[in-house]
């Protein structure tokens, strides 16, 4: 973890304050070892992409060095077939199998339930911006890694406008000019 405090002066009782629990922060946190990591999902669901500092055993199994109550990681799940029409929830869970700084080994799972929707007015209403502008920057930091960054930023471009022309075609504004988004996805472009 990297942390910056610009103009830093060991003077400034806030600045020593604040990096002082910074570092505390760090040093105490709860630590996970050796950890595995499952990810499933209702049938028709596919994890398809993660991103993260992990190993990937198979196409749901992680292998994690160390986690922490800081860490983060993204999945990208996609449709093998479609769901059944009568379906109302989708389900996602999670395992998480590690070894406790005390020796211990402990296994957390989270179970999650997300309704499903019958249009793609609904699913466009209820998009968040900051999470689609998170897993679009990993993916662009991908890209990156394999190929050029003007190549990793215009792909990241056309993702988006992508994503705005379906739902400019859903609405019917084929002929409007300017921005048609949904509120949800109003400062994605930005």
């Amino acid at each position: 973890m990297t942390y910056y405090y610009e103009s830093f002066s060991a003077k400034n009782t806030e600045q020593l304050r604040k990096a002082e629990l910074e570092i505390a922060h760090y040093l105490t946190r709860p630590l996970g070892l050796e950890a595995v990591l499952r990810v499933r999902a209702s049938t028709g669901l596919v994890m398809s992409t993660f991103h993260g500092h992990f190993f990937v055993r198979s196409v749901d199994l992680l292998a994690l060095p160390n986690v922490s109550p800081d860490n983060a990681y993204t999945l990208q799940v996609t449709y093998e077939h479609d769901l059944p029409d009568n379906q109302q929830f989708t389900y996602f869970q999670v395992a998480l199998l590690y070894t406790s700084s005390a020796g211990e080994r402990r296994i957390r799972v989270h179970t999650m339930a997300l309704p499903t929707a019958n249009n793609m007015g609904e699913l466009f209403a209820s998009c968040d911006a900051q999470a689609i502008a998170s897993v679009l920057g990993k993916m662009a930091i991908d890209r990156a890694l394999t190929s050029r960054l003007s190549d990793a930023r215009e792909a990241m471009i056309n993702l988006v406008a992508d994503c705005l022309k379906a739902y400019r075609e859903l609405m019917g504004g084929g002929a409007e000019r300017g921005l048609i988004a949904p509120n949800s996805l109003k400062l994605l472009p930005l």
